[in-house]
């Protein structure tokens, strides 16, 4: 069994009172009040972009005693952090590419969430099948989950070795021919945007401010302090500026030492009736010939298959879904699950589908197949590159 604490009350405490009020009405006086120069007194630290990052950044700060101002170019969440699996997973994929260090700090930080946000992320068994043939038999699945407990301190379930007829009864859509076993171990599942929400309210709680809708269009330092130009030519002088706007860390936002920062790759998510793919419990897949792989995730009434991973140039913003990169998603999820995925046409986002959650289907798409009911796209940057970037 897990040895997280969960809803302890002493973890809670400071979490009960609750934050400021926040409404459109709260977010004009803040602009008001930034537009007219009414509080010169520059912040400690100016968070540009409020997803999930930019969020913990911002609580962190709050909660050190920092005069913390967020801004963001839409809405909370609006980018990858609305537009992700819904896991908050340790990393088990790093550890084929030597990344232990990664795998130890994300196991850390899932035991963390346990404990400061045990009622949005939860604990479940994945199952990780092996068949004939992957790049990964069964016997190296049980060598790295076995690490993985390690890294893990032993504060999670322990992974089981399943046999095919075993993995069968836990799994009953897998395909049977050339299955070898699975292996079952600990993940953790979540509601990526309310997680990013309650991570905002936690940092307001503690006195930070969050500005929405006010794109910053240009960063410089002026002496000692930094100043963010937003888009209607309001100034923010801040003593330290910490940018966290996932894709749109760009040269255009940081100047000449943004250029080139990153290298970026556009990820898709499909959603499904849960009906039409009722798993019980998350799956994780191979995909051939690659050092990758792939999440199919019931959620509720639904279920998540992502993701692709494709690189990309560009307005993050134009970004969308291509009926490739869902054929290409359905293609790898159809080995295993070949019934969901092997007669399904992909849906695409009609235009850019960067800034949509739900993206409709077109007509020929929708008369042919009825399970595929939502196409979700993300650009986000490559590993290997740096996800942030702070002005020095």
């Amino acid at each position: 069994m897990p040895a997280t604490r969960r809803n302890n009350r002493a973890d809670a405490l400071a979490e009960q009172v609750a934050p400021p009020a926040w409404g459109p009405a709260e977010i004009r006086a803040l602009a008001d009040r930034i537009r007219t120069g009414a509080d010169p007194a520059p912040w400690d630290l100016l968070v540009v972009g409020a997803g999930i990052t930019g969020a913990g950044i911002a609580r962190d700060a709050a909660m050190r005693g920092l005069r913390v101002l967020v801004v963001d170019g839409r809405d909370l969440a609006f980018g990858t952090s609305s537009r992700s699996s819904r896991l908050i997973h340790g990393g088990v994929r790093y550890l084929e590419q030597g990344e232990i260090g990664l795998v130890y700090e994300a196991l850390r930080e899932r035991r963390r969430l346990y404990k400061i946000a045990g009622h949005l992320v939860a604990p479940v068994q994945f199952l990780f099948p092996a068949y004939r043939g992957d790049r990964l038999p069964l016997w190296k699945l049980r060598v790295g989950l076995t690490l993985y407990d390690a890294l893990s301190l032993y504060r999670s379930r322990g992974h089981r070795t399943l046999g095919p007829a075993a993995t069968r009864r836990l799994e009953p859509l897998l395909v049977a021919e050339g299955l070898r076993g699975a292996v079952s171990y600990e993940d953790a599942v979540t509601d990526d945007a309310r997680l990013t929400l309650t991570t905002l309210q936690s940092a307001r709680r503690h006195g930070a401010e969050v500005l929405t809708y006010s794109p910053v269009v240009a960063l410089r330092r002026e002496g000692p302090l930094h100043v963010a130009e937003l888009a209607d030519g309001v100034r923010v002088q801040a003593r330290a500026v910490f940018v966290a706007a996932g894709p749109w860390t760009s040269e255009k936002l940081l100047g000449a030492s943004g250029r080139q920062l990153l290298s970026l790759s556009r990820g898709i998510h499909i959603v499904l009736k849960a009906a039409d793919l009722p798993l019980r419990q998350p799956v994780v897949v191979q995909a051939a010939k690659e050092r990758r792989i792939l999440f199919v995730v019931p959620w509720g009434a639904r279920t998540y298959l992502g993701t692709t991973d494709t690189a990309y140039e560009g307005d993050p913003g134009a970004s969308g879904v291509t009926t490739a990169d869902a054929d290409e998603l359905f293609r790898m999820i159809g080995r295993i699950l070949p019934s969901q995925g092997s007669g399904m046409t992909a849906l695409s986002a009609p235009g850019p589908g960067f800034g949509r959650w739900c993206a409709p289907p077109r007509p020929r798409a929708a008369t042919r197949r009825s399970s595929c009911l939502a196409a979700t796209a993300s650009s986000r940057p490559r590993r290997g590159c740096s996800r942030w970037s702070a002005a020095s």
